[in-house]
């Protein structure tokens, strides 16, 4: 019988017509030798395998061993068919004796039309495949073979170096460690594909080379690990519950549970906030349900939805609440105290009075006095913006109706302070600085002025044929703004601190361009004070100032209780400083929910266990996942698993 097949590709019409017959041979001198009726079910023959796995050690149903002799390979020095009824039969070609060890590649042919030379990477590429052969079964067969098609191609005929499937799998290794975009690389293969000799083998967009990389892992299954990674509980160990190297329990680990317990057992109790288990709403929650405050190892989880619950917009059109102009505080709500400006069609609004100091109290009575005599008729869209206020709740909020704890938190929905700071340094430096957008100054401002009737000096005032604005407290000359911007520039801070601010200053146009929230975050508790401390009225840098320490001190990771009221009241007063310089439409809802940050310290403990800083960075990956988005879990899974098959491939082939 011919065994020349044997030596050839496993992808060739030759290696598939010799399986094919090797099985007939094979099932017809086996049901001989063991006296089987051949009009029995052949699928049930139990055969040795000849695989380079197997050796013919193991038996399997036929089908199995037709998938083995695909998936790894027949064994080369297997060329007297003793096992499969052969006797003293002679090959009708001659074969050359091979070591049992020695795989198919050594001999296999890649002629198919692309030349005569292997490239380069051929070997190793047809390895890599073989390395994912665990995730193929008897269905993949097809997609298996496929993908050893691909392994030995050429990427064009006489390439010398480069496969089909390995050129892709570097060009994907390139795109993710330099985090090319989906569109770029598909302009990019475009590109190639048209660069290389005609009949080339190289796809031309994204969507087909990623593809082809979930061919390689597209069954995938969650598999527990020992936790000091010493066996997979999978085959013969899928069953244990306890790791037979280190003894350390496959389904609870002592650590974790310490940590889970953590609160209840070392937690410090001295007043101090350090964690949301020192916390008001925490422990409002523990007395109302005792049957989750009875196990400490119950777990206390926040709901983010990617900015939907803490950026404060979001937050109104999520739990219901009109979260701008009248009633716009989330705490407040009907209660809050606002006066409308009408120049300005803008909301401003105010502190508590029982909570102001007594030195601005005159101040604050006078202006709403002034505010009240001044008799004028109500416009139509004051008229429906009140009637539409008159309810405040818009819907009944979904939480409510699911969680039956969530009419007991102390705070259901949390300001998130990353986006409270980021706003309030956009108005601060905006009205600074004149940023057009940002700037809460202007001619409207000034007329504003006048319609209260308080700081008659900064009115506007009519010269012949034009009209002036005279300079207030906060504002800054070129020569001011270029020492601003120049300081900033300038500052020098290590590595992975933060931005390189000399990149973010274009001191030609005087603005800065392209902040993150962490540069705002940045910029308000360090380096604004370092950049105004030589310019700028002193009052107005000196209320400045004090706003940005009240942000930084808010931040701290241990806050107790005394400093927070203590703080509440200086936040208080530092307000009133800054509204005896900036006009009225400065003080807007964002600059209002200041006063809300440390009663949300104080009740659901210190600020870096639920701002959004984190759940950002974690979201701005996952977001780039996403395809379709009717189904974003799908694309989120499969890109992951992807990137991680990229990642294991690139490590085999080698650049």
């Amino acid at each position: 019988m011919d065994k020349s097949w044997m030596r050839t590709s496993r992808t060739k019409k030759q290696y598939i017509d010799g399986v094919e017959a090797f099985i007939k041979y094979a099932v017809h001198n086996l049901q001989k030798m063991r006296n089987i009726d051949p009009r029995g079910n052949k699928q049930q023959l139990m055969m040795p395998c000849p695989c380079t796995t197997c050796l013919n050690h193991i038996e399997h149903k036929v089908e199995e061993v037709q998938f083995h002799l695909f998936k790894y390979g027949i064994d080369l020095s297997y060329t007297k068919w003793d096992k499969h009824g052969e006797k003293d039969e002679q090959a009708t070609t001659a074969q050359i004796p091979v070591n049992a060890t020695t795989e198919f590649l050594d001999d296999m042919d890649f002629d198919m039309d692309f030349g005569s030379e292997i490239p380069t990477d051929g070997p190793a590429t047809v390895e890599m495949v073989n390395a994912t052969k665990e995730s193929f079964d008897e269905d993949d067969l097809a997609k298996f073979q496929e993908l050893l098609l691909y392994a030995e191609k050429p990427l064009y005929k006489g390439c010398p170096d480069f496969t089909k499937l390995s050129a892709i799998v570097k060009l994907l290794n390139l795109k993710g460690k330099y985090g090319a975009s989906d569109k770029f690389f598909t302009e990019l293969l475009g590109l190639l594909k048209k660069m290389l000799p005609a009949g080339n083998e190289m796809v031309e967009k994204t969507y087909h080379a990623k593809k082809l990389m979930r061919m390689m892992g597209s069954r995938y299954k969650k598999i527990h690990v020992c936790s000091n990674n010493y066996i997979p509980y999978w085959k013969d160990n899928k069953e244990l519950t306890v790791c037979p190297t280190c003894g350390i329990s496959r389904w609870k680990l002592e650590s974790i549970s310490e940590d889970l317990r953590w609160h209840a057992t070392m937690r410090i109790t001295d007043c101090v906030l350090r964690h949301p288990a020192d916390s008001q709403a925490w422990r409002i929650i523990d007395e109302k349900f005792l049957e989750i405050s009875k196990d400490p190892r119950n777990l206390w989880l926040g709901i983010s939805a990617d900015e939907a619950i803490n950026d404060y917009p979001a937050l109104g059109t999520l739990c219901g609440f009109p979260y701008s102009g009248f009633k716009g505080c989330v705490v407040r709500g009907k209660d809050t105290h606002c006066v409308r400006l009408s120049a300005s069609s803008n909301v401003e609004k105010e502190n508590e009075q029982t909570i102001r100091p007594q030195k601005t109290k005159k101040i604050r009575e006078a202006e709403v006095e002034r505010f009240k005599s001044r008799k004028r008729e109500t416009t139509e869209e004051e008229g429906s913006l009140n009637q539409v206020n008159e309810a405040y709740w818009k819907k009944f909020n979904i939480w409510y109706r699911k969680l039956k704890y969530w009419r007991h938190n102390s705070v259901p929905h949390c300001i998130d302070f990353m986006h409270v700071e980021k706003n309030v340094y956009e108005s601060l430096v905006g009205t600074l600085i004149n940023v057009p957008r940002k700037t809460k100054h202007g001619m409207n401002a000034r007329l504003d002025l006048a319609e209260l009737g308080i700081k008659p000096e900064l009115f506007a005032r009519k010269e012949e044929d034009k009209t002036t604005l005279p300079p207030a407290g906060y504002t800054l000359t070129n020569a001011e703004k270029d020492i601003f911007y120049k300081t900033l520039s300038n500052i020098r801070v290590p590595q992975g601190y933060c931005s390189n601010f000399s990149s973010l200053v274009s001191l030609k146009d005087r603005k800065l361009i392209g902040l993150k929230s962490h540069d705002y975050h940045m910029l308000m508790q360090e380096f604004l004070p370092i950049a105004i401390r030589s310019i700028m009225h002193l009052p107005t840098r000196y209320a400045i100032i004090r706003f940005c320490f009240i942000f930084k001190f808010i931040f701290g990771k241990e806050i107790s209780l005394q400093d927070l009221d203590k703080l509440q009241l200086e936040l208080v007063v530092t307000l009133c400083l800054l509204e005896k310089f900036f006009p009225p439409s400065f003080f807007d809802i964002i600059i209002h929910l200041t006063v809300r940050l440390t009663r949300e310290v104080k009740l659901c403990g210190p600020i870096c266990f639920r701002w959004m800083y984190p759940f950002e960075r974690c979201m701005k990956v996952i977001k780039g996942h996403v395809q379709n988005r009717n189904r974003p879990e799908g694309g989120i899974a499969e890109e992951t698993i992807t990137e991680e098959i990229i990642d294991f491939l690139a490590n085999i082939i080698k650049p």
